[in-house]
């Protein structure tokens, strides 16, 4: 599936299991994202500089920061 005519990777920086497991009620939502094309999956934390630069996040057409309550 493609998010529109204009192919860019989509890079998810997480410090958490996005799998389909469901640890302490938490709703996992790899298999929804993962049906993209080039989604690609980085450990780590936003709040690293490290993870950012490994992220490649100076290269980003756009930056999404997902946080719980």
């Amino acid at each position: 599936m493609s998010l529109g005519p204009t192919r860019r990777p989509i890079v998810i920086l997480s410090n958490e299991n996005l799998g389909d497991e469901n640890i302490k009620n938490d709703t996992y939502i790899w298999n929804e994202i993962n049906m993209f094309e080039e989604i690609y999956l980085i450990w780590g934390s936003a709040l690293n500089p490290d993870d950012l630069d490994k992220a490649r996040v100076n290269k980003a057409k756009a930056i999404i920061i997902l946080a719980k309550n």
